[in-house]
């Protein structure tokens, strides 16, 4: 059985796999976040924040200025 992944490692990990520094920071500030768990509480600023620390703290790409996680409810 493989070990759970946390979402925002799953995301950075999507993020710094991509070859291209420019295609990496628009990655970076477009994640759309839809679902049942997108109603969690915070769940878009915690996102933000914990994406940002992995993808500085992974000393790959000194590019990414930002995060922007946006939410969409349907």
């Amino acid at each position: 059985m493989e070990e759970a992944i946390d979402i925002d490692e799953l995301v950075c990990q999507s993020i710094c796999a991509v070859e291209s520094p420019e295609l990496r920071k628009r990655l970076a500030s477009n994640i759309i976040l839809v679902g049942g768990v997108a109603k969690t509480d915070r769940i878009v600023e915690w996102l933000e924040d914990s994406i940002f620390d992995r993808i500085r703290g992974s000393e790959f790409d000194e590019t990414i200025e930002c995060v922007e996680v946006i939410l969409v409810n349907l």
